[in-house]
């Protein structure tokens, strides 16, 4: 077709187009277009695929943005990328285009062509309407003055825009502005406009009636439909605009920033210095093949152009640990550098490890690595500041991520918009089970799903939901990516500033390396954190301790993980992998290195083998001899990716980037590569003198295991920090405990923990008045919970308590307590929370008598400050003792649990226990992983529902000392248990578990027993 569509918005206007960038190769491909321009009001987010699939599919892509000058209101205007200069102007201005002013712009006309869009800008168009065209005259000349091209966008949808556009026509060629065929398209048919509704409606959070016979004017118009609504001129001047544009989008654009090492020195000559500086601190002595491989590494490095890069990342990983902030032993690929090493990068010595360089780089490979580096949660964004401040904040900028809707998310925003009955959707939602799958794979895999899409009330939804899965929702920022370049961000690459005044690059982070721009990851990692804290504990106990001196042969940390005491542990606490520690029976730092490489979906069928050949289960088997150093130390298991290398290094000769490179192609089934890698492996072993028998069963189990080995120089690093929490576990298991109690919920914590407590014999005490703080803290081995356990309780209160015993010492009792305390605000509610929690316990008054109590302690102090406001013992012996009163044993139990979450002061079953162990009931806890148990419970609250069918059901609300749990009594057992159920009162349940529509675990009861005591 003889026309170019330039007014296009794609899928990344976000929720406002229902083009996806296929869809636009395709319609190009159908009508023949020799180029398409987009032209998103949101910015280039789209420009690196749009590029990509252009480019791939013969197409010549055109590069625009719509962009608002502000005026009396928006004043849209369309610009696209003519030149390399262009596209730098364009960069320059979406940095500004939260106010972009007419002056801002003219500074920045260069190589950018504009198109004022005659419809889509409503200000202009309103003013033609008018016939007020001559006010906006100057605005135009503005706009246009500077600018080489300048048009005015004719676009045509409506009969009464036929009027209207001849105005325009008359007016620009009265004016000598060019015209162009500018027809908007957000959609391939005009049948398409009902799913644009609904984007909208989504974005907009609106809601539509179900009507799919709409059409709207935004698609792709035919030859025929575009002579008749445009001149011959106008749509010739389409083609001619694009011939003018010469622009390559793939392109280096981001350069390496040179880092000051405040001198003239060689940088390759300075890192060696402080390589060597490192080393003597480390207590290495730098033997003659640590200087081999340093110097082989630097001439790699320095070829690669990654000597300033080395020094960036050590200068902010030192600045870390300056500050105290924790940094990770390391971290991916890296780890396998001695110069990461040395420059105090990671703490991972490579030769020790057997790590190899070439692993994380070489001339063979094509792309280049990250340096990714860990840091402890608290202190990652004081890091990315200090970059900034040191670098500039212009050569800062945060990387781009999309959210794309899910097919559980278009499932419910198609629910929502249709106004479809929540418990629909729910069901829909539910039924939607395979995480990261399409709705079309759920429906052929999962039964249940598919049944519902059987069903025609839901067919409709659902295959609705099905056509806005995978649209960009929204933009987001990557949760670790930095980009750091040479020159100014806005200057190369579109950004756009957030509300924290931060630059962000509108890419994604897989296109950033095509442009040169070096992406940095400097993540934040809370097992650092905790790490820190525990260690904080130890030496704030008096206790001498050094993380980096811990022995890595330790029998106790060997012994807590062999028992499966793994809660919490970085990397190594979940069921599947707590099994495979037991079954191994780890002995060894690297039998953890091990297990982390294979406990992933490929290689966790290897684990079973290498226990068996650990333990001696199953004698050894080697393909051949000269590989068996290689792979003995892994019991004749390929675990990694380093050993894959050794092997074809030392059978086929091959170099490591060469070695590396073979492992790359195999892995990604890189078939281009691989036959000529196969060959040349094959050729190699025969000139080694292997047999060709030996050389093809060597190649095939490098095939099968490439495929499966992991990067070990990551694995080291990741299992020192496993380790080191082991460690930390298994030698000072009070000050863990109480760290992970500080950071999660104690009673989620608890039911995960109170076995493990027990064993380590470790007590958890309730908060007290006059020891606990903000924080968990240990005495001897017990651990006391802190004010911030207490619901009810704001932290200024808690600190208000904190503040007042420092200063004036403990509080003697209640009296005292709300004497000293009355000026900070506190209520009777925060009062009763504190007693509730136990806090008064030392006073001997029990909880029952201080509750009754409070009002007229109270009332009492009121009055006595207003007459002696003067802390003083005789002042406060003054005010009336608690009035003593029985004890509701249960209810203060009860209590207790709703404020702290646990119930550590006894036990709501005292008298039920022989009841209990008759009954064989189990707690709520316990019972979480058996099919049909029988547990022990307190009914707290019972809510009854009725149901479609008008039967009644009920939901019961069900606690233990540790747990709670929502108990689900179905009608005809509810009909018959109904009587038996007194709100407070203790039971045996029997019965089975099931999720509930919200993916919710229910306990489904079918018998209750009431509890004798005794």
């Amino acid at each position: 077709m003889n026309f170019i569509p330039l007014h296009v918005h794609t899928c990344y206007s976000f929720l406002n187009s229902c083009l996806k960038i296929n869809d636009l190769v395709e319609i190009a491909k159908k009508n023949e277009y020799k180029a398409i321009g987009i032209c998103d009001p949101t910015g280039a987010y789209a420009f690196p695929i749009f590029n990509n699939a252009c480019i791939d599919n013969g197409i010549k892509p055109i590069f625009g943005i719509t962009i608002n000058i502000h005026l009396e209101q928006d004043f849209p205007l369309v610009i696209y990328v003519k030149n390399e200069e262009g596209y730098r102007n364009l960069c320059i201005i979406l940095s500004q285009a939260k106010s972009l002013s007419i002056e801002t712009l003219s500074a920045h006309k260069n190589g950018l062509i504009a198109v004022l869009p005659c419809k889509s800008n409503e200000l202009f168009y309103q003013y033609v309407v008018r016939n007020e065209l001559d006010n906006l005259s100057k605005t135009i000349f503005d706009l246009q003055k500077g600018f080489d091209d300048f048009y005015f966008g004719i676009e045509l949808y409506q009969k009464e825009d036929k009027e209207i556009m001849k105005k325009i026509r008359n007016y620009a060629l009265e004016h000598s502005y060019k015209t162009i065929a500018f027809p908007k398209e957000l959609y391939i048919k005009k049948q398409d406009a009902y799913l644009l509704n609904i984007l909208q409606a989504i974005r907009d959070k609106k809601q539509l009636t179900l009507n799919l016979n709409q059409s709207g004017p935004y698609y792709f118009l035919g030859e025929l439909a575009l002579n008749t609504l445009y001149t011959k001129q106008e749509i010739q001047e389409t083609l001619l605009l694009v011939d003018q544009i010469d622009f390559i989008f793939k392109k280096k654009r981001g350069t390496m920033i040179e880092f000051p090492t405040g001198n003239q020195i060689d940088k390759k000559k300075f890192i060696f210095f402080k390589c060597n500086e490192s080393m003597a601190k480390r207590g290495l002595s730098l033997s003659d093949k640590y200087v081999e491989r340093l110097n082989q590494e630097l001439d790699m490095i320095e070829q690669m152009g990654y000597l300033d890069y080395f020094l960036i990342v050590s200068d902010y990983v030192n600045e870390a640990k300056k500050r105290n902030i924790p940094v990770g032993p390391g971290r991916g690929s890296a780890a396998g550098a001695l110069t990461s090493y040395c420059l105090g990068i990671t703490d991972i010595d490579p030769l020790k490890y057997n790590l190899y360089f070439e692993r994380f780089l070489n001339p063979e490979r094509v792309t280049l690595p990250d340096i990714d580096v860990d840091f402890a949660d608290f202190g990652r964004n004081e890091i990315v500041d200090y970059i900034k401040q040191k670098y500039g904040i212009n050569k800062v900028a945060y990387v781009s991520s999309f959210i794309e809707i899910g097919a559980k998310q278009a499932l419910q925003d198609i629910g929502t918009v249709f106004n479809v009955n929540k418990q629909d959707i729910i069901t829909m939602s539910k039924a939607c089970k395979l995480r990261g799958k399409s709705i079309q794979d759920n429906i052929n895999e999962v039964p249940e799903f598919k049944a519902l899409f059987s069903d025609s009330y839901f067919r409709k939804y659902i295959s609705l939901a099905h056509l806005i899965e995978g649209y960009p929702r929204q933009t987001g920022t990557h949760a670790a990516g930095i980009i750091l370049n040479n020159e100014s961000v806005f200057n190369v690459m579109p950004t756009i500033l957030n509300s924290n005044n931060e630059y962000v690059c509108q890419f994604e982070k897989d296109y950033l390396e095509d442009q040169g721009f070096l992406k940095m990851d400097i993540l934040a990692l809370s097992n650092l954190s905790m790490i820190n804290d525990i260690v904080n504990r130890i030496k704030s106990r008096g206790k001498p301790f050094s993380l980096s001196s811990i022995p890595l042969n330790d029998e106790k940390t060997f012994l807590t993980l062999n028992a499966g005491l793994t809660q919490y542990i970085f990397q190594l606490n979940e069921e599947g992998i707590t099994r495979a520690l037991k079954e191994v029976h780890i002995n060894s730092f690297d039998d953890i290195v091990a297990l982390l490489a294979l406990y992933r979906p490929g290689p966790m069928k290897f684990i079973k083998t290498y226990a068996q050949n650990k333990n001696g289960n199953l004698p050894l088997h080697y393909i051949d001899e000269s590989i068996k150093d290689i792979i003995a130390p892994t019991y004749g298991v390929i675990v990694y990716q380093e050993q894959i290398m050794q092997i074809v290094q030392r059978v086929a000769s091959f170099s490591l980037g060469q070695a590396d490179s073979l492992r790359r192609a195999i892995s990604k089934k890189d078939e281009s590569k691989l036959v000529a890698l196969k060959d040349k492996f094959i050729e190699g072993a025969l000139k080694n003198s292997y047999s060709p028998e030996t050389a093809k069963a060597i190649y095939s189990m490098i095939e099968q295991f490439a495929n499966y080995g992991f990067n070990k120089s990551h694995s080291v690093a990741y299992a020192v920090i496993s380790y080191q929490m082991a460690y930390l576990k298994a030698n000072y298991p009070a000050e863990f405990y109480a760290t992970i109690l500080d950071y999660n919920s104690v009673s989620n914590a608890l039911v995960k923990l109170r076995n493990e407590l027990n064993i380590f014999g470790i007590k958890l005490s309730l908060p007290d008045i006059n020891s606990s703080s903000l924080h968990y803290q240990v005495k001897y081995e017990s651990i006391i919970m802190p004010f911030s356990s207490i619901k009810g309780l704001p932290l200024e209160i808690q600190k208000a308590i904190v503040h007042e015993r420092n200063e004036n010492g403990v509080f003697k009792d209640l009296q005292s307590f709300v004497y000293r305390m009355i000026d900070y605000s506190i209520t009777n509610g925060h009062i009763e929370a504190l007693i509730n929690a136990g806090a008064f316990d030392y006073t001997s008054v029990n909880r029952a008598s201080l509750r009754f109590s409070i009002q007229t302690i109270k009332e009492n102090v009121i009055r006595l400050k207003e007459t002696i406001n003067l802390v003083d013992d005789d002042v406060i012996r003054m005010i009336p003792r608690a009035i003593e009163i029985k004890e509701d044993e249960n209810y203060t139990y009860k209590k207790e649990m709703e404020t702290v979450g646990v119930l550590l002061s006894g036990s709501l079953f005292n008298k039920n226990k022989v009841s209990i162990k008759k009954l064989n009931a189990i707690s709520i806890a316990e019972s979480l992983n058996i099919k049909e148990p029988t547990i022990y419970a307190m009914i707290q609250d019972v809510k009854e529902i009725t149901t479609k069918k008008k039967e009644k059901m009920a939901y019961l609300s069900l606690i233990d000392d540790e747990s709670t749990l929502t108990g689900v009594l179905f009608p005809s057992t509810y009909k018959e248990l109904k009587d038996k159920i007194l709100i407070n009162k203790n039971y045996a349940f029997k019965g089975f578990y099931k999720k509930n529509i919200n993916d919710e675990l229910n306990f489904v009861i079918e018998e209750i027993i009431k509890l004798e005591e005794q």
